[in-house]
């Protein structure tokens, strides 16, 4: 799927990466099923939920790229060209993740890109908020709760 998206000229921000499978992958080494075939219905309700709620988004590659590569006010034929050739020739990731919550055990989320690689350089987790901290640090001064009799 990584190079049909790439012959698309198109890519996948907000990716759920860190809830289900990129596509191309298995859950276990002996699966004959990879991507889609391969998914869970609870990471197939995750996919149909980031597209609802418009958190995963698919873009063609010269808008989703336009900031990093054109010149102020205007779109050179050469600039689109580089876009959509670093994205064929796997410099930019064709699908990026979400980035991922606190307790993901890697920096940053995963990306896929059209030769199948994959990398944990996309978006950085997120911080744990303060919040759930001090509700945690709360639980854990007080002790086990008394039981009632």
């Amino acid at each position: 799927m990584s190079s049909a998206l790439a012959d698309a000229n198109l890519c996948i921000r907000g990716y759920p990466a860190h809830k289900c499978l990129l596509p191309g992958e298995a859950h276990n080494e002996n699966s004959k099923n990879k991507g889609i075939g391969a998914l869970t219905q609870k990471e197939i309700v995750t996919l149909i939920d980031a597209l609802k709620g418009g958190t995963m988004q698919v873009f063609k590659v010269d808008k989703a790229h336009r900031g990093e590569f054109c010149l102020p006010f205007n779109m050179h034929f050469w600039v689109l060209t580089s876009c959509v050739a670093a994205v064929m020739a796997s410099e930019r990731p064709v699908i990026t993740g979400i980035a991922p919550p606190p307790e993901w055990p890697h920096e940053g989320a995963r990306r896929l890109f059209a030769n199948g690689d994959t990398d944990y350089h996309g978006p950085v987790r997120l911080q744990p908020s303060s919040a759930a901290t001090k509700v945690k640090k709360e639980k854990s001064a007080s002790g086990p709760s008394p039981t009632l009799r």
